[in-house]
């Protein structure tokens, strides 16, 4: 029985990642024919359950065709912030790498929870309580049902 279970949820991962990768190329060939800050943005948002290293090329894209466009320097900062890899899930980057991102995500939309949350995160992460700490308050500031912050 459990083994038939396991079975049954390696079948369904398998068609959720064929369907992802299938998503991804149709994405990615809307992207090529209509280029936008929006779609690279999009694009970067599956690249992260797919293929990690290619989603940081897709939101330096975004904000290279709109420098305005807030979420895709809280989703780089963000995604620099918790990239894991290998099997002991160490950290690809340093928490500083996300500051100048999510900072410029706060400075286009001051009221960008995820941002403050992300921000705060990062200084935590570098021993620098009172400064997380202002950006969780922050946090719950703009969204007071973020039980994260």
């Amino acid at each position: 029985m459990e083994e038939e279970a396991a079975g049954e949820e390696e079948e369904a991962s398998a068609e959720e990642e064929e369907a992802l990768a299938e998503a991804v190329t149709h994405y990615e060939q809307a992207t090529t024919l209509q280029p936008s800050a929006q779609k690279y943005y999009e694009l970067g948002l599956l690249y992260e359950r797919q293929n990690k290293i290619r989603a940081i090329r897709a939101y330096d894209k975004a904000t290279i065709l709109d420098p305005s466009l807030a979420q895709a320097y809280y989703r780089r900062g963000n995604f620099r912030l918790n990239y894991k890899v290998g099997p002991m899930s160490v950290r690809m980057y340093e928490p500083q790498v996300a500051i100048p991102d999510l900072k410029k995500a706060i400075e286009l939309d001051p009221k960008m929870a995820d941002a403050h949350f992300s921000l705060g995160t990062a200084y935590h992460q570098m021993d620098m309580p009172d400064q997380a700490t202002a950006e969780f308050v922050k946090t719950v500031e703009h969204d007071p049902g973020n039980v994260k912050a």
